[in-house]
């Protein structure tokens, strides 16, 4: 089994107005400061297209987040890391960690969001379910983690369901 190594491009929200400041924290290009302005709802259509509603409401919110700066940082990582990717070494994948403080009253209409339909159009994938690249809600929460008991490190059983037809 390869090793997989993962990168993080790190996105945090504040408050600004009717928009919010989207700051890179980190990634392999470095960091910067970009805006963010959710957009409007995306009118549905009948039950035939569900993948095509779900692509647009999704590209909506790729394009409203990766614009400008905050999307040519995105963009080189990922270029970065195709580069990576040739040859036998361990497999890299890079983790999009959107920052959302939970206590802040300004930001939580953003955790309504439907982070996970983000659709790139330029990969034509939907980035949650992109071999590499995940999508992470980090919440910055106040409060310590526990060490809980047990093995470490944790063995883990993931399992997806992708029946045939769907």
């Amino acid at each position: 089994m390869r090793q997989t190594i993962g990168h993080d491009f790190h996105l945090a929200f504040e408050a600004d107005g009717e928009d919010y400041v989207c700051r890179v924290l980190r990634s392999l290009e470095g960091r910067c400061k970009g805006t963010f302005r959710p957009p409007p709802p995306v009118a549905s259509g009948d039950d035939t297209g569900l993948r095509q509603d779900a692509e647009a409401r999704g590209r909506a919110l790729f394009e409203a987040l990766f614009h400008g700066e905050v999307g040519e940082k995105l963009r080189r990582s990922l270029k970065k890391l195709e580069g990576a990717r040739s040859g036998r070494g361990p497999r890299r994948r890079l983790r999009i960690r959107l920052a959302i403080d939970p206590d802040a009253d300004r930001l939580a209409s953003l955790h309504q969001l439907a982070w996970e339909e983000m659709f790139d159009p330029d990969g034509d994938r939907f980035l949650a379910r992109s071999s590499e690249i995940g999508l992470i809600r980090d919440l910055e929460l106040s409060v310590p983690l526990l060490d809980l008991p047990g093995t470490h490190p944790p063995r883990l059983l993931v399992v997806a369901a992708e029946p045939r037809g769907c």
